[in-house]
């Protein structure tokens, strides 16, 4: 695919992991899908919906990645991917950047998996 401008990656020194955790109910639908540098604050705001008490702690799934680029496309492909019933798949840097990126060959391999955060 050609596009009209070249992909511009702006480099920064020491980015902050971040994690995309999928949310699911007690049979398995997905609930949510969301990325955060703090999954614990995030949650905590999540605890606060209505629909917070359908979530099914054994069923979260976490994994890190290296910054919020990494995590934007994969948390972008996750929604499209499990549909979640709360949220939209929501680019958060506009989709044809972050689609770009992953043909780019960004890496977006799991780094560490950190215990995940008690919900």
């Amino acid at each position: 695919m050609r596009y009209r401008y070249p992909l511009i990656i702006p480099r920064r020194e020491n980015p902050d992991p971040a994690a995309v955790y999928r949310l699911y109910d007690a049979e398995g639908r997905s609930l949510y899908v969301g990325s955060s540098i703090d999954p614990a604050r995030r949650l905590g705001e999540h605890a606060k919906k209505p629909w917070w008490p359908q979530v099914d702690p054994s069923r979260t799934m976490t994994t890190w990645h290296k910054d919020d680029y990494a995590a934007a496309v994969v948390e972008y492909q996750a929604a499209v991917d499990d549909k979640p019933l709360m949220g939209k798949p929501i680019p958060r840097y506009g989709k044809e950047w972050l689609l770009r990126l992953a043909e780019a060959g960004y890496d977006l391999t799991p780094i560490h998996a950190p215990a995940a955060p008690v919900i």
